[in-house]
């Protein structure tokens, strides 16, 4: 019932917005934001394979091209997306209580902590015009565990989110919209592009 009342109050806000002229991004929910940001990530992973696929048969990758994608997941996907998680949407769903939350959330953090030692390793790899074969495995796993890594994420974001209440929605947002100021004018601008360039090349 809790789940319908707070679905049903979303709605008829989005609709209010609709009707007075607001821009429905305004009344935009933290979990679907995420969601979103999730989207991008999992098409510049995807679009990575490719080079992990060629590493593995001996084939030169371009070293500009991983440097772009290194850019991409240290600083878009962890810098800016992981923090809006980490320092803010899940103490946010913490605060609810309950031990299934806590057990989840502690298993994001290890991810997040294990892609960041995969980056390194892959960043290690890349020399000013080359890239060592030693980066293969680490991409690869870094690839392959983002993939379920969000899968996981998205069905929490759709277990917590209905129990988030209103003024704690709008918090969040406030919080996720300053991340991305701290980040820099035009922070998102600049990384929709590298991820463009990334999955079209």
């Amino acid at each position: 019932m809790k789940t319908t009342i707070h679905s049903l109050l979303y709605s008829l806000t989005f609709l209010y917005a609709s009707v007075a002229g607001a821009s429905p991004a305004s009344f935009e929910s933290s979990d679907a934001m995420l969601r979103k940001e999730h989207t991008v990530i999992l098409k510049v992973v995807n679009a990575m394979r490719k080079d992990v696929e060629a590493l593995r048969r001996g084939e030169k990758v371009s070293a500009q091209r991983l440097r772009k994608a290194l850019d991409f997941f240290e600083n878009f996907a962890d810098a800016c997306h992981h923090r809006k998680e980490q320092d803010h949407y899940f103490p946010a769903v913490e605060e609810l209580g309950g031990k299934p939350q806590h057990v989840r959330i502690s298993t994001f953090l290890n991810d997040h902590t294990l892609y960041r030692v995969l980056l390194g390793k892959v960043r290690a790899g890349i020399n000013k015009g080359s890239v060592s074969p030693s980066v293969t495995e680490p991409l690869a796993q870094y690839l392959s565990s983002v993939s379920l890594h969000i899968c996981r994420e998205n069905k929490f974001f759709k277990k917590s989110e209905p129990w988030l209440k209103p003024g704690r929605e709008k918090a969040l947002l406030r919080q996720f919209r300053q991340v991305e100021k701290d980040l820099g004018e035009n922070f998102h601008q600049k990384y929709k592009r590298i991820a463009q360039e990334l999955i079209g090349s």
